[in-house]
């Protein structure tokens, strides 16, 4: 794990890239429709409508331009799926591969089915003649926004169209397609923006209207709204949250520079609301920290940290102070802001907001990623004091100490938590203290590669306290698994042959790394009480949970080179002296197809998942033994 990879800082995302479709899903429906004709007997304001749609553009230009991506969207928590918007309208569906991690784009009846049982046509589109019969046609088939059920499990998605339209579908993720739940006409002209929470909608037009909708089991109606001016600012950043401390939902959304926010009932309606004025031209980002906390970024590149209150049961106020940072504003301005999980990590989107001249249009198109670390928030202290299935769900905060470290930056503080030389072995055995330790090695490892990058090679120090706790990981979770073993089957239940095999295998490695720690004799070594002190508790452990082996009956693992019979005295070479390598879960031999491995620390194990659960309890994920990490497939 310690010479696995080089210095590396990871984002608090994953980086991927989608082929966008070039689709245009209603160009058959148009081409019986004379538009030439339609545009020429126009007055002026239709005229640059109709210059201005898509649909008009792509089929009337003698170079259209290409679509771009107007909406995406993850679905569910395991954001194995992702819903697409492009300006010609077309919605598709892209999959993430579990073995290669690419995106393809997946074949569904998303435009298909506004034009098939939606929105049956019942007019012949050769007798449109005018603007108004066109857009009235056409309208009730372009989809404008679309946004997933926050209900994960319900993989309902609701679709706008621009005559106003509500759609919701169900997605059916074996057949690939959708199905129709409901739809509402509501009393806003083209739909711009959609957000969900629970039971509510907001839904936002081009006109800069602001509608709340509830969701229904079995119909979408109208709560009231939020906005009801029609004056052109549409709204395209909205936070729906539900406080706790005041029972009740909070909207915030921003229009131009404003922000407005509204307290709501649990059955949305308005309980009180109030608007602040953010100084620059248009507010570009918006986030949320927590139901009482927000943060908004401006084009003009500032960044500002708003708080909510309420000093009255009708009054709502919006506290906003200005936050200071160090990137560019000069030639660069903010597109847009994400938090991480932990809300410790920020990213900003950048674009330049100058001219330059550029080579390509690959560089006159580039944005740029800014992630920055929020000081206040002690991300040590918030890992070591929760719960974790997988390391996976606090990432940012890894990253986050990681930057610390790098940065030189409460170094002191990291070398006092790790204390290795202090370490005290308890004498129960469990999961609790199985993170703790796979967080002190992740941290050491922090350590040793800012020393690798500063000084070319490990502090010596550094190395034994790496080897040593790495041994202790595996010694302790050898320990959980056999005591789970233990308690799990009875004398009447017997192991299965892997199971056997696998205890043998983790006991054999339990003695080996027992044996090579006790007879370590340098009286030199800052670690040599803490060695003994761990060898001696776990001996004692060990000895109450330990299988005996003699009655066990599983097939012996043989040599992939020679075939040549592996014993467990020898584990990690056969007779001919191969290198026998091993499944760090369950110890076994490796298989030479299918295997998984760590993609933090790279350690490997066998990739026949269902095999490897015969160790855990049946809802327990399994992860890499060293990190914690989720495991990946290997592509080979």
């Amino acid at each position: 794990m310690l010479y696995s990879v080089d210095l590396l800082i990871p984002l608090p995302f994953r980086l991927a890239q989608v082929q966008m479709t070039q689709k245009k899903p209603l160009t058959h429906l148009i081409k019986d429709i004379d538009l030439v004709s339609i545009y020429s007997d126009c007055d002026v304001l239709e005229s640059q409508d109709l210059s201005m749609d898509p649909i008009y553009v792509y089929d009337c230009s003698v170079e259209p331009v290409k679509p771009r991506l107007l909406h995406a969207e993850l679905l569910g928590n395991d954001c194995q799926m992702c819903c697409m918007l492009t300006t010609y309208g077309a919605c598709e569906m892209a999959q993430r591969d579990a073995c290669t991690n690419e995106w393809r784009l997946v074949k569904t009846n998303l435009n298909k089915i506004f034009i098939a049982e939606i929105f049956p046509i019942t007019k012949s589109p050769s007798d449109i003649k005018t603007f108004k019969q066109f857009k009235h046609f056409i309208d009730n088939y372009v989809i404008t926004h679309f946004t997933w059920s926050p209900r994960a499990e319900e993989n309902v998605i609701y679709v706008s169209v621009a005559s106003g339209y509500v759609v919701a579908l169900s997605y059916l993720p074996d057949e690939r397609q959708f199905k129709e739940r409901f739809k509402l006409k509501t009393s806003l002209d083209r739909i711009v923006y959609m957000e969900a929470k629970d039971h509510l909608l907001l839904v936002a037009s081009a006109m800069g209207e602001v509608l709340l909708l509830n969701i229904g089991p079995h119909a979408l109606t109208h709560i009231d709204y939020l906005w009801n001016k029609k004056d052109r600012m549409a709204c395209r950043h909205a936070v729906i949250n539900y406080s706790e401390q005041w029972s009740a939902y909070v909207i915030i959304y921003c229009k131009g520079a404003h922000i407005l926010a509204y307290l709501c009932s649990t059955e949305g309606h308005i309980m009180a609301n109030s608007t602040l004025y953010l100084k620059g031209i248009k507010i570009s980002g918006l986030a949320s920290i927590s139901p009482h906390e927000y943060v908004t970024t401006s084009i003009m590149s500032t960044v500002t940290y708003i708080r909510l209150s309420r000093p009255t049961p009708q009054e709502l106020c919006l506290e906003p102070q200005l936050i200071e940072h160090d990137m560019d504003s000069t030639n660069l301005q903010i597109l847009g802001i994400a938090l991480s999980k932990s809300r410790n990590l920020w990213t900003f989107l950048l674009s330049r907001n100058k001219d330059y001249t550029h080579h390509s249009k690959i560089s006159q198109n580039a944005t740029f990623i800014s992630v920055s670390k929020i000081n206040t928030v002690d991300s040590l202290n918030s890992l070591i004091n929760i719960n974790l299935t997988t390391m996976d769900a606090a990432q940012d905060l890894l990253i986050a100490i990681n930057l610390d470290i790098v940065n030189n930056l409460d170094t002191e503080k990291y070398v006092e938590f790790l204390g290795v030389s202090r370490l005290v072995c308890p004498k129960v055995i469990n999961d609790v203290m199985l993170q703790k330790l796979q967080i002190k090695l992740l941290i050491l490892r922090f350590i040793a590669k800012y020393q690798k990058m500063k000084y070319k090679s490990y502090k010596r120090n550094t190395e034994e306290e790496f080897l040593f706790l790495e041994a202790i990981v595996q010694l302790v979770y050898i320990l959980d698994r056999l005591q789970y073993l233990q308690i799990a089957f009875t004398l009447d239940v017997k192991l299965s042959p892997f199971q056997q095999l696998s205890v043998v295998c983790m006991q054999s490695q339990f003695t080996r790394l027992l044996t090579s720690m006790s007879n370590n004799e340098n009286d030199d070594n800052p670690l040599r009480n803490a060695m003994d002190h761990f060898v001696n508790v776990l001996g004692e452990l060990y000895n109450k949970c330990k299988f005996v082996t003699n009655d066990f009956r599983y097939n012996p693992e043989t040599c992939w080179l020679c075939q040549a019979e592996i014993s467990v005295i020898t584990f990690d070479k056969c007779p001919e002296g191969h290198e026998v390598k091993r499944c760090t879960i369950s110890y076994t031999q490796l298989p030479l197809f299918q295997t998984k491995y760590c993609p933090h620390c790279f350690a490997l194990a066998n990739g026949t998942g269902e095999t490897l659960q015969e160790l855990f309890p049946a809802n327990e994920i399994i992860k890499c033994t060293f990190c914690r990490f989720l495991l990946k497939e290997d592509n080979l």
